[in-house]
């Protein structure tokens, strides 16, 4: 495993796990990109993804220390040679018996160094005798570029770490190494990524010191002040304009002093976080201990996902469509709502239970004209035994002249030539003969059908209902998780109520499924949902007024998700593509089962 092969204050060792948490999605998930350390330091995190998973498709390190670069490169190039000059020393320092017979030879190599006439190889290895030798792991230069670090108390340090430098020297063969300034890191990736690859930089630049005493920014003859500091703080913007991603770390000034803000002035635009980490190395070891660092970063993971550039879109939509969920998300209540079924049939119960006595009479139509005299409530179960739900219904009786005839069934009276008209009606609609025939041996369970059949046009709503209670599942775990608040079918006037956020509405009857509130970013969230499992004009219509409503909410400040799903949009790829290219957000069932809503709003 590549590991960093020097001592160096402010190593990112340590706040690697922390690091790794707030890459960009791209560099977790393996996607191409190119990776830039314009302060490389002791590389940590760069050997750390050069040996992982999914490493950088290109690297470009850089710093302005000539002493350290010139020993990455000898560790890239000549390693073995290296380790040859590091056994010499090793076994030239361990023949000396304690620290004062050591002296002489430390500050001998010292001022061999700091003649920086030595052979590259050379010179790497008083590089790494010293950084192990002096004191505490430092490396500080005076401005006259001459190391000043003295020696340390160790009683027997290791300089041949053999592994490490063979396993360094793997990693960084194909890296462009640089001994430029932190600004020049930008023209060396521009002339180098001609398939204009994502570009993330991570900025370790030495820390703003909390007190005079813990000053140790001298890693080169030059200082970095405030005014570097700003400097730099505008290279980012520069980066940030021209949407590559960046972290940076740095000190925390509030560690000291809680009024002492100076970077989260600074950096007031972009998103700052606070780690713990300790310091390694110090002079002083009681203040050795946790204190705060600083992450700052241009990218969120919602900016991210919908930023995402061109080279991804292909792959990211084919993860959509292959990842669809093609076995639908039924669930045992879709088929039939068996309450409302009931409901219905129960006022009509007795009515039809009288009609029942009409099944098997040869002399149909008399026993009809009977029942409908006797009960005239029993005339209005007859749309109920047609699967109709109209009071009343003109019927065509003259096609030729285009003549109606009316027939209602629930007016307040009705004369003995309504009754006829009635029973003609049955008898004309088929029904009558069927009940004469006994081909329907019981109205009430053949009206208990019929009523079936109809509730079968809301199983498109219960399916729609399904889905949102399928997201709002992962809405309110992830919402709880994270102490953030939702509404459920919500509105303008709700949202209003509850988090006092004005909005302006294109419809004043506009609900949205889900609205998920970030009250630390003042951010609202929008997400609409709906399962297709067929095919048809209707996505077409959802996929344009989706991209429409996302634009009128992204005016205002507000996040537009989709989430959607089902085998429909096997076939209506078209829409949905259309949709996707703008930009929105788009995520699937399995995204939303992968944690999709963490990467794509802001914590």
């Amino acid at each position: 495993m590549a590991k960093p092969f020097i001592k160096w204050v402010g190593g990112k060792g340590q706040l690697i796990p922390e690091i790794t948490e707030r890459l960009p999605e791209y560099v977790k998930n393996g996607l191409p990109y190119i990776y830039v350390e314009p302060f490389s330091g002791s590389a940590a995190l760069a050997l750390h993804l050069l040996d992982s998973e999914h490493p950088p498709t290109a690297v470009i390190l850089n710093d302005i220390n000539t002493d350290l670069v010139n020993l990455y490169n000898v560790i890239k190039s000549y390693p073995h040679e290296l380790l040859a000059c590091l056994k010499v020393i090793q076994s030239e320092y361990d023949q000396l018996e304690d620290k004062e017979a050591k002296q002489p030879y430390y500050y001998a190599k010292r001022d061999e160094f700091n003649t920086r006439e030595a052979d590259d190889i050379r010179h790497a290895g008083l590089f790494i005798f010293l950084n192990r030798a002096g004191f505490n792991g430092l490396y500080r230069v005076n401005s006259k570029n001459k190391f000043n670090v003295p020696i340390g108390s160790y009683k027997k340090p290791n300089f041949v770490f053999e592994d490490t430098i063979l396993q360094a020297s793997k990693a960084l063969a194909n890296v462009e190494i640089y001994n430029q300034s932190y600004e020049d890191t930008l023209s060396h990736l521009e002339q180098s990524n001609k398939s204009e690859l994502p570009a993330f930089f991570y900025f370790d630049p030495p820390y703003k010191p909390l007190s005079e005493s813990s000053s140790f920014t001298s890693y080169s003859k030059d200082s970095f002040d405030d005014e570097d500091q700003e400097k730099l703080k505008s290279f980012c913007d520069l980066l940030d304009k021209k949407g590559y991603q960046w972290l940076l770390s740095n000190s925390d000034t509030t560690n000291l002093d809680a009024e002492n803000t100076y970077f989260d002035t600074l950096y007031s635009n972009y998103k700052i976080e606070r780690v713990k980490a300790s310091r390694s190395i110090n002079s002083k070891g009681s203040e050795r201990g946790q204190i705060n660092e600083l992450l700052i970063r241009n990218y969120s993971n919602m900016d991210l996902f919908t930023k995402l550039n061109t080279f991804y879109q292909n792959e990211h939509f084919e993860k959509f469509i292959n990842t669809l969920s093609l076995k639908g998300i039924l669930q045992y209540d879709y088929f039939v709502n068996w309450a409302k079924v009931l409901n219905n049939i129960e006022p009509i119960e007795k009515e039809l239970n009288l009609l029942n006595t009409a099944v098997g009479k040869d002399n149909i139509e008399s026993v009809l004209f009977d029942i409908f005299e006797s009960y005239p409530d029993t005339i209005k179960v007859i749309p109920f035994l047609l699967a109709i739900r109209d009071k009343s219904v003109d019927i065509l009786i003259d096609k030729t002249n285009y003549v109606h005839k009316n027939f209602n069934f629930k007016q307040k009276y009705f004369l003995k030539s309504d009754i006829d008209s009635l029973v003609d009606f049955v008898m004309q609609s088929g029904l009558g003969e069927l009940i004469k025939n006994k081909q329907i041996k019981s109205l009430p369970d053949y009206c208990t059908g019929v009523e079936v059949g109809l509730d079968s046009n809301g199983r498109k709503n219960r399916g729609g209902t399904q889905m949102e209670q399928l997201v709002e599942s992962f809405v309110a775990i992830f919402c709880h998780e994270h102490n953030l608040s939702y509404l459920a079918q919500a509105n303008a006037k709700k949202i209003k109520d509850t988090w006092n956020i004005d909005l302006h509405v294109d419809k004043s009857s506009r609900i949205i499924d889900f609205v998920i509130y970030n009250a630390k970013y003042n951010k609202l969230y929008f997400i609409e949902c709906n399962f297709y499992n067929g095919g048809g004009s209707k996505l077409k219509s959802t996929a344009t007024e989706y991209i429409e409503m996302s634009r009128f909410w992204k005016d205002q400040n507000v996040e537009f998700i989709w989430v959607t799903d089902g085998k429909g949009w096997i076939g209506t790829q078209n829409p949905l593509r259309d949709y996707f290219e703008r930009h929105n957000l788009l995520i699937n069932i399995d995204m939303l089962q992968n944690g999709y809503l963490e990467k794509i709003i802001i914590i």
